[in-house]
Formats: structure tokens, sequence, C-alpha cells
């Protein structure tokens, strides 16, 4: 076994990828990554307390990422010594994640329009169509069964997953992740009533999707009417999302599952909407938001913190009528009592 068989790692190297502090053996070959119940003598774990740490020590984890601040010594087990160990975790374990359906060619049974343009390496299985003029970078997968529209372009190390569907004219950046049954450049739910019927309005425009976006599964998003549909670079969006035609998302945001957004609607950077969400057509928010689950977008939200309710508001706000909801019927009953006593009031005056 040589150093670069991608079945182990040396300590010593997963110390530099993580820019960590290695108090052990750096010539340990690490063999796998795992949360604490799961580690073991060739494992890389994290333990972000005391508490985690001795539970790595019992399960006789080969290697724990710790926080600068605890200290090992009373402990025989090697550590990697971090200012943020979850952080560090993921960064290491990218080493151990499989490259799925990575398999340089093109399957026989693979439709390839003969003016699309192929990069170097790329993995192209059975049932894929690629169509007219699509221009498919170097080492992009495309998994079984994926449709790619006349005309798209699809950066480096892109990954698209089986059945997904991208729809003609969309360009993607490199290392995007599109997940199974997906749709990326549908056509918009856009209409008009005549009176006798609804007119659909012909949705002319593109998606663009930036560097480093990861899509869940079963998304949908929308080609705008006319111009663009943008999900900026470093945005995550979840499974079971909508996004609908022309809308912006800024860099870097957390969509969550079931998070539905209108029409036109714009997000920062650094944005997060919890599962269930839903934002309103033509509503702009903010940098640096985050929306509670369920929670519903009406307005512009422009200053940046935790936003809540129907419609949302500042979260602090919406706790406190949530608890004013709650003592609806203790409220009641004091209501009924003061009305009776007001209305013995009323008699006893009647009677003078």
């Amino acid at each position: 076994m040589n150093e670069n068989d991608p079945k182990f790692i040396r300590a010593s190297r997963l110390a530099e990828i993580v820019s960590g502090s290695l108090k052990g053996d750096p010539q340990k070959k690490i063999t796998g990554a795992a949360g604490i119940g799961h580690s073991g003598p060739r494992i890389l774990t994290f333990a972000e307390n005391k508490q985690l740490l001795e539970k790595a020590v019992q399960a006789e984890a080969g290697l724990v990422i710790i926080p600068e601040e605890i200290s090992e010594e009373d402990y025989e087990i090697d550590v990697l010594k971090v200012d943020n160990p979850r952080l560090a975790y993921a960064r290491a374990a990218r080493f151990f994640a499989p490259r799925p359906y990575y398999n340089p060619g093109v399957d026989d049974s693979a439709e390839v329009s003969n003016s699309a343009s192929l990069g170097h390496e790329v993995s192209i299985h059975p049932g894929v169509v690629v169509d007219d003029r699509a221009i498919i970078g170097d080492e992009v997968i495309l998994a079984p069964g994926v449709y790619v529209g006349a005309e798209v372009e699809i950066g480096d190390f892109s990954v698209i997953h089986p059945r997904a569907v991208i729809g003609h004219g969309t360009s993607m950046g490199c290392r995007v992740e599109i997940g199974p049954g997906s749709v990326v450049g549908s056509d918009g739910f856009g209409y008009v009533w005549s009176g006798t019927e609804n007119v659909k309005i012909p949705q002319l425009g593109k998606v663009k999707i930036e560097d480093n976006v990861e899509i869940g599964a079963c998304v949908c998003i929308d080609r705008a009417v006319s111009g663009t549909t943008v999900i900026k670079k470093g945005t995550k969006i979840d499974n079971l999302v909508q996004i609908a035609h022309n809308v912006c998302l800024g860099e870097d945001n957390l969509i969550a599952g079931q998070t539905g957004i209108a029409g036109s609607s714009k997000t920062g950077d650094r944005v997060t909407t919890a599962g269930q969400v839903g934002v309103v057509d033509h509503v702009s928010l903010g940098d640096e938001i985050t929306v509670g689950g369920k929670g519903m977008v009406s307005k512009d939200l422009q200053e940046k913190g935790f936003y809540s309710g129907i419609p949302a508001q500042k979260h602090r706000q919406e706790l406190k009528e949530r608890a004013s909801l709650r003592r609806l019927p203790e409220l009641k009953e004091r209501i009924k009592e003061l009305e009776q006593e007001v209305q013995k009031l009323k008699e006893k005056n009647s009677d003078k």
C-alpha cells in the first residue's frame, strides 16, 4: 500500500488539510471518518467538548479533532487541535467521501449530439441525452437517465444525479451538484386571464447557476419569463424546494426543504430559510437574514436577524404575540367575570 492509495491518509497529512496541531503519531494511517458512535482505531472523528472526548477515548478512535482549549494530556489518544472541530472534520472527511458515478467514458446507450462539446474524463452513463450545442466541462458526471438540453453549459467537476433534467439554455458553473429528479430550467408559472381562459405567458428567459452550488433531490428551478433566474455561488438548496421564475438567490444561502420562493423575489448573501418557508413574489431580503420554519415573508426584510411567523416579523416580537395568544382563554374568562361585575353594578345603581 503506497502513500497515494486512496484507502488511507496519514495523520500528518490530515493535520495539514485542517491546519491543525497534531498531538500523536504523524505516520498513523487513517482509513475513514465517522461520528464518535461509529469510530474505531483507524477512524477520524471529532469532539467539541471534554465529555465527547471521553466517549471518543472509550470508542478507541484513531484520531480525534478537538478544540484548542481542551487538554488531551489525561488521555492516551491521538488528537488534532483546531479552532473549529466541526468545520475541520467536514473538510477532512471529504478525503473519504466516495465520488458517485465516476466512470470516465460515454456509455453506448447514451445519446450525445454531434454538435455537443465534451470535456476531459467526463462520465456519461446509460440513458443520458445531451442535446445540440451543449458544453460539458472536464470530469463532469452525468448519472443514468440525465437529460441535458440544447445550449446548456455545465462547468468542470459538476455532478448531475439520476433523472435530473437541465433545460435548454441553462448555464452552470464549476463544482455544481444537482440531486436526483430535480428540474432546472422548467417553464415558470405565468398566465393571463383572457376572460374565457388562462393564456400562458411564454417563458423566454434562462437559468444561471454559479460555482459551488448544491441542489437537492426533486427541486424545481424555473427559467425566467425574460432575463435570468440566478442562483449565486455557494448556495445550498435542500430537497423539495420550488424556486420560481426570475428569482435571484444571493451567495451562500441555505434553503431548507419545502421552501417556496415566488417569482422575481431576491435574497441577499448568507440568507437562511428553514423548512416550509414561503416567500411571496417581488419581495427582497437583505443579507444575513434567517426565516424560521413555516414563516411567510410577505414584505421586504432588510435588517439582518431572525424572523418568524405569518407574516414573518422579528422573532422576539413573534414570541410575544404567541405568548399572548396562549393567554386568550384565560383573558376571555376574565372578561366574562368583569362583564358580570359591571352588570351587577348597573343593576345596583338602577335600584337606587
